[in-house]
């Protein structure tokens, strides 16, 4: 209860609007997905090509064009990284402000050393020779880093308007951040970092920006940091137009936060959660930065993904509002920071037509807003065009008479419909995609189809999972909450 009451708190002072009238369209409908799909990046080099990072290692390289089919392999890691794991793999993917000069990109990575789990921010060069692959052995390791546990250790690399690399850091991982890693200023993890790769400093790929917010601070403080006091800060951006940086900090228990990030500011994790003290740990709270904006764990946003601040054309009424998204619900908001004292969130799209899982976003060259499906693997453009409808079926083909299961309520009725027939399947998966169990798979002919979905105690932690129906008319997904 006290959840919902501190919420509705916040809510006296900023305003949150159901206001869902954007589609999402396939941006490049005959290009085949990706796996996993975790960043997206252009360089500036003049080649009009996207590049994205798959989970699991590989790098492709495609044309930005509507009618690309081809995706060429331009780097690939999966010898090294993790083949398993949530929030392990490839995670971030940047180029140098002159990789048409120098050919210089860089990666965010896990892997790991026997039983040891490290972190790499490394350098590769593009072979001169054929720009479509990575010269072979020029990695160089700008950062390697222990985290405690494989989980929360963000990803994003940027560079910003000042020219040096940006990195977000999650806390390592530890449940609740019992060691208080984020809020050391001797550690790396739980903070945003900014480094000098023009630059090299004894044996490192890197030297400390002289304006650093922590370069005279002292032994104790590492100067590579920008801010600190994050969990897993796991996608931020610079405006184009004012430079600011804005992040998206995912959540423990309660909240979802979005934070302006200033030089030197602390964002309180683990004292506070958003805008709330977490479980009553100690901890000073008068030097710390409160988010812009959060969300409540509440009707499946558990996740947030952090965005871009809108500076496209499609959408005049949106320019200079954060537009972000929930990796698990897939909606997506627009967040009007104009006015500081009067902050106004709308929802601009559902995240249901077509079901999506956001785990990033990407600028097209007109700052056009694109989105990965991690689900799926697809890449959208938002918002669809005018008169453009995000799918062929008006409604989802799956209909629930009870989206959640439980120790009381151990079945539901699912209820399919085949607007044409053909090869269907349907099976359960979870938020990653991995299937627990498949229903059916077989030829069907158009017509309404009830089957019984049960829950699966040996093969389902408390959580929420997804029906997954292929059909000759597409994907569609219908979410289901298992609970024991």
């Amino acid at each position: 209860m006290m959840k919902y009451f501190l919420f509705a708190c916040v809510l006296t002072l900023s305003g949150s609007i159901v206001h869902a009238q954007y589609g999402i369209q396939r941006a490049y409908p005959n290009l085949a997905p990706f796996s996993k799909p975790l960043a997206i990046a252009m360089p500036n080099d003049g080649t009009n090509r996207f590049f994205v990072a798959e989970q699991r290692g590989k790098i492709y390289s495609f044309l930005n064009s509507d009618t690309v089919s081809v995706k060429k392999v331009f780097l690939d890691l999966t010898d090294r990284v993790p083949q398993t794991g949530d929030e392990t793999g490839l995670v971030g993917l940047t180029f140098h402000p002159r990789f048409a000069e120098n050919g210089f990109l860089y990666i965010t990575y896990t892997q790991y050393f026997d039983t040891v789990f490290k972190v790499f921010i490394s350098r590769f060069s593009a072979d001169p020779a054929n720009p479509d692959t990575v010269l072979a052995g020029s990695e160089e390791v700008i950062l390697t880093l222990t985290p405690p546990t494989n989980e929360h250790h963000a990803g994003t690399l940027a560079f910003g308007p000042d020219g040096y690399l940006y990195a977000s850091i999650g806390d390592g991982g530890m449940l609740y951040d019992p060691l208080k890693i984020a809020q050391n200023p001797s550690s790396l993890f739980g903070k945003i970092l900014r480094l000098d790769v023009n630059k090299y400093e004894s044996s490192h790929y890197y030297g400390i920006p002289t304006d650093n917010p922590y370069i005279d601070s002292g032994a104790t403080y590492k100067k590579e940091i920008y801010a600190l006091g994050f969990r897993n800060p796991w996608k931020f951006s610079f405006d184009n137009a004012t430079n600011s940086l804005w992040v998206g900090d995912v959540g423990q228990d309660f909240y979802e936060e979005v934070d302006l990030v200033h030089p030197g500011a602390n964002y309180g994790w683990n004292i506070l959660e958003g805008k709330h003290r977490f479980f009553n740990l100690p901890g000073d709270t008068t030097k710390l930065t409160l988010p812009v904006w959060e969300y409540p764990h509440e009707n499946f946003n558990q996740c947030v993904t952090g965005g871009y601040v809108y500076r496209g054309t499609a959408m005049p009424s949106l320019v200079g509002e954060y537009i972000y998204g929930d990796y698990v619900s897939g909606r997506m908001w627009a967040l009007d920071y104009s006015s500081p004292d009067t902050i106004i969130n709308k929802m601009l799209y559902d995240g249901s037509n077509p079901r999506i899982m956001i785990s990033s976003f990407g600028l097209d060259p007109n700052n056009e807003i694109l989105v990965l499906d991690y689900l799926f693997g697809s890449i959208y453009r938002f918002p669809a065009p005018l008169g453009v409808v995000s799918t062929t079926v008006s409604r989802n083909p799956i209909a629930l008479d009870r989206n959640y299961l439980d120790d009381r309520h151990t079945q539901t009725q699912a209820h399919i419909t085949v607007s044409q027939s053909g090869r269907s399947s349907l099976a359960l998966v979870d938020p990653a995609g991995r299937e627990v169990t498949k229903y059916f798979d077989k030829m069907l002919t158009a017509g309404n189809y009830d089957f019984t979905i049960s829950r699966f105690l040996n093969r389902c932690s408390n959580g929420i999972y997804f029906l997954r129906l292929n059909t000759s008319q597409g994907v569609f997904t219908q979410k289901i909450l298992m609970m024991q």
